[in-house]
């Protein structure tokens, strides 16, 4: 079979310009459509233009920060940027920090550029193209116009002689030389290099075949014939049944190479001529941004990514996309299976392949066991990985099976020898190292590692142990790992970066700037004792904390800086507990400072869970109720905090530093809402009519809700997520789990009993219903809690203007 002509490359273009150069962005995207349509360049690549004009909704109710980062590429991960000024820098960003000034960033335009410039530093992409109007104006008139005129110069002065910053600066005075200067340097962007770049990396678009977010192949890959030979009979063997996700599962120790045989199956011929339409891969790890690889996938399958707004409205959006394609779907490094549902899609030619450390996380897929190397494909992958100066065969061996055979321990041995160190030097620091009696399965990696981070510098071995103390399978943020290696080695934020930098180029940091699952594995079992790891965790606290409070009583912690991706929000309160500073974490969890900006940023189930790492503190599980049973309403108004613990709880004393909040405003003075009960776990939202029946799976793990509203809901009950929807002809009445909890019965109002198998929701009997209207908060009720009117008999809300 011959493979399906490859489809045009998508390059992604950011355009990056304050205000005064509105106008210009238009002729930039106008430029890139020429570049389209050059024969040169026409069916190679296609230069998808990112204005936030053009994606971002216009949204109300957030701040205009959190809606572009919501919906917006961000810079770092765009393909080219083309960045304008001139005299206007922009509006600062008030919540956003640059860690070089300490200080917000001037403007969205700088925040933009930095972002870019600095992830260019250690990637082949964004390459970025600067430009400065010189267009005759007259002199500044206010004082805001010099400061803004001034700023701008400040910046370009950055690239003069003594400046941080590196590169040339095109100028420009009308629209005709700016598209003539756009059209020719990206065409020799392209020319240089970054043509072929995209070529390798065989991203499609369009209604022919799309591939996209495809890694490209590690060098030095050594193909593994026998296990694409499984791996292909799996995927072409698969014949689901109608509307059942039809799923491979390749599964392995840590370290054996599924994801690199995943993406090597794409380039088998037959697998491609099987999915003529193209395949779209996604690594989700342990804390997945399906919101995020939904709205990708929508995008390049040319639809709507505002149905991405919920993962159930976004699944159903690719379901529909997907239905008539013949498409593979790749689902990288699963840890639960849960939390990929919202990326299987049924489809009678769509297939989804996934790989994964645990084959149980992939029930009702067909199994496909990676075995180890043969000892041919590991010879192989040590003389690619050395450069050529790997020894003879019978060292070879011996090297493979030293290190289990396990292609990560290959490659980071191959990478010594390529440093010119024999095989007796390494073999000696494994000999020597505290793994040395651990043989087989994941210590063998163990050993090679402590082999490789000893040969580091012994400041450098100190570092790289103490990423041990970061979240497993989360991007390193590069500020947080600055903060820390400040305290505790006294690094520089830039000695920082270079430093992981290093660190990826001797294979112990992976590409993406995550630890592989074996090195995160290692990592905690060299830092030991227990005392060791909680000193760790303990400095990373002291490294975000905050001058102390003049009045002594306001947490350290209760306002975080805001430029490392919310990394702080997220992980300080764990921190604290993992450090023993319990004492500490009560004060900051009895913050309303710090848990009104937790809900604001990251939800009330955040904040919950941070309340529940101190479960014997009575104030805490009191203020946890009130927040379960408050979510609704904080969920889309966090300042309400007060009046949600004064009307369900009264005044919790050990509550304190309220927000301030600009007058005037309701203030609740009595516990005049439904009281805050303990046994409360969670209030499971989306229904939009009457309840009238639910059910627990045989395991506890899932729930079903049979409403008036016409749909049946499955939920994870750990979560409260709604999981998938069946639409009804006619209300629900009652439903039941099968008894291996696999299917689920639903009977509704017309005498109809239906049948699911709990996979994914998907409509049926009729279309799916309008949405209910939005909840009032007018006068003085409170927002129901299950998204029903509440009876008029009930009390009425006690409300009080406050000037």
């Amino acid at each position: 079979m011959v493979a399906a002509p490859a489809a045009a490359a998508v390059a992604r273009v950011f355009i990056a310009c304050p205000g005064d150069l509105a106008d210009q962005r238009g002729v930039v995207s106008q430029a890139l459509a020429t570049l389209n349509h050059d024969p040169e360049f026409a069916g190679r690549v296609e230069l998808v233009p990112y204005a936030y004009e053009n994606i971002v909704p216009a949204r109300s109710g957030m701040d205009p920060e959190e809606v572009v980062t919501s919906y917006m590429l961000r810079p770092e991960d765009a393909d080219l940027l083309i960045c304008m000024f001139w005299r206007r820098m922009g509006t600062p960003l008030a919540r956003v920090i640059n860690p070089q000034t300490n200080a917000p960033y001037q403007s969205g335009t700088e925040y933009e550029y930095l972002a870019a410039y600095a992830a260019a530093q250690t990637k082949p992409t964004p390459q970025i193209l600067l430009y400065r109007c010189q267009r005759p104006a007259p002199d500044p008139a206010t004082p805001e116009e010099r400061a803004q005129l001034e700023r701008v110069n400040q910046f370009f002065a950055r690239f003069g002689p003594g400046g941080d910053l590196l590169g040339m600066v095109g100028g420009f005075e009308g629209d005709a030389q700016l598209s003539g200067l756009i059209q020719r340097d990206v065409a020799a962007l392209l020319r240089g290099g970054l043509l072929a770049q995209f070529e390798r990396r065989d991203t499609g678009r369009g209604d022919g075949p799309v591939v996209f977010g495809l890694p490209a192949l590690p060098a030095g890959f050594v193909p593994r014939p026998e296990s694409l030979d499984t791996l292909r009979k799996t995927l072409l063997g698969s014949r689901p049944q109608v509307g059942v996700v039809a799923a491979a599962a390749l599964h392995g120790l840590g370290g054996l190479g599924k994801t690199v045989l995943a993406r090597a199956a794409w380039e088998d011929p037959a697998i491609r001529a099987a999915f003529p339409d193209g395949a779209l891969w996604a690594t989700v790890g342990q804390t997945p941004d399906i919101a995020r690889i939904q709205r990708e996938w929508i995008r390049v399958l040319g639809g709507d990514i505002a149905l991405a707004a919920s993962p159930e409205t976004g699944r159903a959006e690719l379901t529909r996309l997907a239905r008539d394609r013949a498409m593979l779907l790749v689902l990288d490094d699963i840890w639960q299976a849960r939390a990929a549902k919202a990326l299987e899609v049924a489809g009678p030619r769509v297939r989804v392949l996934i790989t994964t450390r645990d084959a149980t996380q992939a029930a009702g897929a067909t199994p496909v066991s990676l075995s180890l190397m043969t000892l041919e494909e590991c010879r192989q992958t040590l003389r690619d990985a050395a450069g050529g100066r790997g020894p003879d065969d019978a060292t070879l061996d011996a090297i493979a099976g030293r290190v289990g055979r396990l292609p990560l321990a290959l490659k980071v041995i191959g990478g010594l020898l390529a440093l010119e160190l024999t095989w007796p030097e390494i073999a000696a620091e494994l000999d020597a190292g505290r793994f040395q009696d651990i043989a087989v399965g994941d210590s063998s990696i163990f050993v090679t590692l402590d082999a490789s981070v000893r040969l580091l510098p012994a400041d450098q071995q100190d570092r790289y142990r103490e990423l041990a103390v970061f979240p497993r399978d989360t991007p390193l943020n590069p500020a947080a790992v600055a903060r820390l290696w400040a305290r505790t080695g006294g690094v520089t934020s830039f000695v920082a970066r270079k430093l992981l930098g290093e660190l990826r180029a001797r294979s112990l940091v992976q590409a993406d700037y995550t630890l592989h699952d074996v090195q995160a594995d290692y990592l905690r079992a060299v830092m030991t004792p227990a005392e060791r790891v909680r000193a760790l965790h303990s400095a990373l606290c002291d490294a975000y904390a905050a001058a102390p409070d003049p009045a002594g009583d306001a947490s350290p912690w209760s306002a975080l800086p805001e430029d490392d991706d919310l990394y702080g929000w997220r992980f300080i309160a764990t921190h604290l507990h993992q450090a023993g500073r319990d004492a500490e974490l009560e004060a900051l969890l009895t913050d309303m400072t710090y848990l009104e900006g937790k809900i604001a940023r990251l939800g009330v189930a955040a904040a919950v869970a941070d309340l529940g790492l101190l479960s014997e503190a009575g104030p805490l599980q009191l203020a946890a109720s009130v927040l379960r049973a408050g979510a609704l309403t904080l969920a889309r108004h966090p300042e309400e905090l007060l009046n949600q613990v004064h009307g369900r709880a009264g005044p919790i004393p050990a509550l304190h530093h309220a927000p301030a909040r600009p007058r005037p405003y309701f203030a609740l003075y009595t516990a005049s809402l439904k009281p805050a009960d303990p046994a409360l776990v969670r209030i499971l939202a989306g229904h939009t009519g009457g309840v009238n029946g639910c059910a627990f799976s045989p395991d506890g793990t899932l729930a079903l809700s049979a409403s008036w509203d016409r749909t049946l809901r499955l939920w994870e009950v750990a979560t409260g997520k709604t999981l998938a929807i069946w639409y009804g002809e006619a209300g629900c009445l009652c439903c039941a789990f099968s008894p291996l909890g696999d299917r689920a019965m639903a009977g509704d109002g017309v005498g109809g009993t239906h049948l699911f198998m709990l996979v994914g929701g998907e409509r049926r009997g009729g279309p799916e219903p309008p949405p209910a209207p939005p909840v009032s908060f007018a006068g003085s009720r409170e927002a129901p809690g299950a998204g029903a009117p509440e009876p008029e008999s009930k009390p009425r809300r006690k409300r009080f203007w406050f000037f």
